[in-house]
């Protein structure tokens, strides 16, 4: 067989192994495409964009997820699209051309609004994903105002620790488990002050052994190709 047929073979028993386990999209928080309009390069959604892949939603059932500590009300601003915003200067992680953030309210002359809610303190958001995922081996990686209490997918908490300080500014990750749609629980600590969230996908670990195994294939099968060619020729 020819050596890059081999090499292809090679890359393909990697990278195909893994692809099985990402067939459906994912999309990370403010990026165009999916639910979102497509755009040019960076293809990264304008400041006060719609993300449509993402809504706030209420839920009945959240006092009952495996795994979720005591959650404060629910906060009234659900049921609505997220809208993308800058980081709020000196305090939110700067974003990095992945992703951008999500908040409830738009950004005013470049900076991200209060929002306002009721009850006045303790308020919760269920960030949801309007995509749904359908295979395993994906990382979730979120960083938000104020605290991340829990990742659920299909009534399951799968966020190994709540983050509860400097949750602006540090990714909390989890490993997501298939099928259905993200459920991010988020708690603002306070009313009258700006909240959000970022949101991005990567493979999980394992899903890079495979790939790296089928790539690890490509010089034994070079090695043995050049071996039977120099036995054809002497």
């Amino acid at each position: 067989m020819h050596r890059f047929t081999w090499v292809l073979v090679a890359l393909l028993l990697g990278a195909g192994v893994a692809g099985s386990l990402h067939a459906a999209a994912v999309y990370n928080t403010g990026v165009c495409g999916g639910a979102n309009p497509p755009c040019s390069s960076p293809g990264l959604l304008a400041d006060n964009a719609l993300d449509n892949n993402w809504e706030y939603v209420t839920s009945s059932s959240y006092s009952s997820i495996t795994g979720l500590p005591t959650l404060p009300p629910l906060a009234s601003y659900s049921n609505e699209t997220p809208y993308t915003v800058p980081p709020l200067p000196g305090l939110w992680l700067a974003e990095d051309g992945a992703s951008r953030w999500d908040s409830p309210v738009p950004a005013v002359n470049g900076v991200v609004g209060n929002v306002t809610v009721s009850p006045s303190t303790g308020d919760l958001w269920i960030a949801e994903s309007t995509f749904t995922i359908t295979s395993a081996g994906l990382n979730i990686n979120v960083v938000e105002d104020d605290e991340l209490l829990a990742v659920v997918v299909n009534g399951m908490n799968v966020l190994p620790s709540e983050c509860t300080s400097n949750c602006f500014v540090t990714w909390d990750s989890a490993v997501l488990g298939a099928p259905g749609k993200i459920d991010l629980y988020i708690q603002d600590n306070a009313n009258n002050t700006p909240t959000g969230f970022r949101a991005e996908f990567s493979p999980e670990p394992a899903t890079w052994v495979l790939v790296l195994t089928g790539l690890g294939a490509i010089p034994v099968v070079r090695r043995k190709w050049c071996g039977a060619r120099g036995r054809a020729t002497s």
